[in-house]
């Protein structure tokens, strides 16, 4: 995939993301959790994508995971973006919006 394509793709998923966090009931939930999973299992894709979280989220969460996700998930402090490098790392980085800190 070219990396026009790429970013065309990762930026339209990032924003179907990003409208439903923070994650308001279970239909929200249901809805990022299949987009997930789209994104993880297409075979329409290649590479496969993937998603990371940004430095200081997971160094601020003490390297735990369930913490991060909660973090992520219901505190209306991050966003998923596309993760910079199409090549070796394909998919979505979720960071801190840039008007939040912590």
């Amino acid at each position: 995939m070219r990396r026009r394509e790429y970013f065309s793709k990762m930026k339209k998923l990032c924003k179907q993301l990003n409208a439903l966090i923070p994650i308001k009931d279970d239909g929200d939930k249901d809805k990022l959790n299949a987009l997930l999973y789209e994104m993880f299992t297409s075979t329409t894709d290649e590479p496969r994508y993937d998603m990371y979280w940004d430095r200081e989220i997971y160094i601020n969460h003490g390297f735990d995971f369930k913490k991060m996700k909660e973090f992520a998930l219901h505190s209306g402090k991050v966003q998923f973006e596309p993760n910079e490098d199409p090549t070796e790392h394909p998919g979505v980085v979720i960071r801190y919006k840039s008007n939040t800190n912590q």
